[in-house]
Formats: C-alpha cells, structure tokens, sequence
C-alpha cells in the first residue's frame, strides 16, 4: 500500500461561544476554522483525521501540512508508521507540532482498517449494538 494523495478540506465554524480551557488560554469564540485531512492509498483505503480547533483555526496550519510534510509522505507505505515519524519530524522546523499530529492519526487509522474486516466492522457499529 502507498499513499497516492494528501488533501485538506477546510470549513467555517461560526458562532463559537466565549469559551476559556483554563487561566493559561484566556477566552476567546467567535469563529474558526476546521479541517480535515484525508490520506489516499493505491489501494483504495482513505484515512482522516481533523486539524484545527476553536482557540486555532486550521489555516494557520494547513499551509504548512501541505507544502512541507506532503512531500514526506507521498508515495511511502502508510503501515510504516515509524518510518513516517521520522520523516515528518525532520520537518518540525517549517511546519509545527499540530500539523505533524494528524497525518500521524490517519496512518493509525489506515493500519486499523487493512488489518481485519472484523475489526473494520466492530469500528463501525453503533455503539449500542456493540456487546
């Protein structure tokens, strides 16, 4: 399996309520934007993860998820988890630790969904079905 694209989606989020994490956050709301990253593979798996959040909007590390780590990544067998660690982290100086994370989180997934079609099928049953 080798990934053959990296995308990013980003959508608005509106009508964020005052909100505050904590004394070190202050508060803020508003609105911000989300992303969602989505890794294809040759063989047809896509995996997702989300970036952003309410306190950091997903554009201020976006740009840099595309242009410095998709390189990375491109064309690499997305099961080879700590190859890819190795890889995107060489780029910590022109990207940042948030735009590291998901590509990360999607190769978690990607592994999760070749592994078993019965583990695919217990990932995506309701909850209340699940024994």
């Amino acid at each position: 399996m080798k990934i053959t694209d990296v995308t990013l989606t980003l959508f608005g989020w509106d009508d964020i309520p005052a909100t505050t994490y904590g004394r070190h956050t202050g508060k803020f709301g508003g609105k911000s934007k989300l992303g969602l990253l989505a890794v294809q593979t040759d063989e047809g798996v896509v995996g997702h993860a989300f970036l952003g959040s309410a306190q950091r909007g997903a554009h201020l590390d976006g740009e840099s998820l595309i242009t410095a780590l998709k390189p990375i990544v491109m064309g690499q067998d997305p099961l080879d988890r700590e190859r890819l660690y190795q890889g995107l982290m060489s780029r910590a100086r022109q990207t940042t630790l948030r735009a590291t994370s998901p590509p990360m989180l999607v190769t978690i997934s990607l592994n999760a969904r070749r592994s078993s079609p019965a583990r695919i099928a217990a990932m995506s049953a309701p909850i209340s079905s699940t024994p």
